[in-house]
């Protein structure tokens, strides 16, 4: 039975997905947490996690996208299957992907980017009353 139980950790170390997002040049880490049946917002594809504070936050899949240049965003929108869904101000784009884990590995790509000037998941946190 220890070996089973070994086995698994171990394949969860290995094979468990590495989920963060960039904020500026700064990794933050998450952790999965259980997903709900609850929508927030309206939106039914979202996960959720815990951030290295410990706040829980949810990721739909969408992004926030701020271009340096409009010359390339075509070739981006296409590599990374994401869509349009909203001009924000100051040539800031909310874009959908397929999937709140595709939102997120697309906006760690297009941090990196050098036509992108910043790129990460569209984050829902928790409200709290004070």
């Amino acid at each position: 039975m220890k070996k089973i139980f070994l086995v698994f950790v171990a394949s969860l170390y290995l094979f468990g997905a590495d989920y963060y997002y960039m904020n500026g040049d700064k990794r933050v880490d998450l952790t999965p947490m259980p997903q709900k049946e609850t929508a927030l917002r309206g939106l039914k594809n979202i996960m959720t996690f815990k951030n290295p504070a410990g706040q829980e936050i949810a990721i739909p899949d969408k992004i926030i996208v701020k271009f340096k240049t409009l010359d390339n965003t075509g070739d981006y929108l296409n590599l990374y299957d994401l869509k349009v869904l909203k001009k924000l101000r100051g040539g800031v784009y909310l874009l959908g992907a397929k999937s709140p884990k595709a939102a997120i590995e697309a906006a760690n790509a297009l941090n990196d980017a050098p036509d992108i000037m910043y790129a990460q998941p569209d984050i829902i946190k928790k409200r709290h009353l004070r």
